[in-house]
């Protein structure tokens, strides 16, 4: 991710966020970067980067910038946590570029994509270790808590016959109770019959839905006919 010009005259326009301090302390911010800090401009302008950084994330920052004035060499682009307005935690990218002691930070929020790493490199492990239980009822007992752990869920389906038989759904209480009332019916016993989401899960082992609101319609137009 590439920084800004230097001295930019549309900082404001920008699609990243983009902050500028002086010593630690913040002079200029844009639109993008005041939505990813969750404050508005007056409460930016005049604090030091450290008021949005966890302490061990502002300290850690504090001796690269060091480093850089010093001349020393670091990364000019890495990824760190930021401390929203409102208590939540941000994972972002930042890209610093120097002009005197004035630093030049454009941030890009990742912080659903490092979730989304996150969850597979924990499902690369839960996967792993399957192995090592004795028996199926082992393994399924193991593959169900440990995808719940992560904050995930998951459904054994029997794909034997022309409609798929579910063993078990373990869906968050909060998801299956806010789709159920359009389904009509219980999402652990759905789905009655073949749809393409669960054929490409089965023909290919994994499969993308990027049409939530249409797969939920399949599922509604399933049981309404009653299949």
């Amino acid at each position: 991710m590439d920084a800004p010009p230097t001295a930019p005259d549309d900082l404001d326009a920008l699609p990243v966020g983009v902050l500028v301090h002086h010593r630690g302390v913040i002079e200029r911010v844009n639109p993008a970067a005041l939505e990813i800090l969750g404050a508005p401009r007056e409460r930016v302008l005049g604090r030091g980067v450290g008021a949005f950084l966890p302490p061990q994330e502002a300290a850690r920052l504090t001796d690269r910038y060091q480093r850089r004035v010093r001349g020393e060499p670091v990364p000019a682009e890495y990824e760190c946590t930021v401390l929203r307005a409102d208590g939540r935690y941000r994972r972002v990218e930042l890209s610093v570029r120097l002009q005197g002691e004035r630093a030049f930070i454009a941030l890009r929020d990742i912080t659903d994509r490092t979730l989304d790493r996150d969850r597979r490199l924990a499902l690369a492990h839960l996967g792993a270790s399957l192995h090592l239980h004795a028996s199926e009822e082992a393994v399924l007992q193991a593959l169900r808590g440990g995808v719940a752990d992560i904050g995930l869920s998951c459904a054994l389906l029997d794909a034997s016959g022309d409609r798929p038989r579910t063993h078990f759904a373990d869906l968050p209480a909060v998801v299956r109770d806010a789709l159920a009332p359009h389904l009509g019916a219980d999402l652990r016993r759905l789905p009655r019959r073949w749809f393409p989401a669960l054929e490409d899960a089965l023909r290919w082992g994994e499969s993308f839905v990027d049409d939530v609101p249409g797969e939920v319609g399949v599922l509604a137009g399933n049981v309404v006919a009653g299949v």
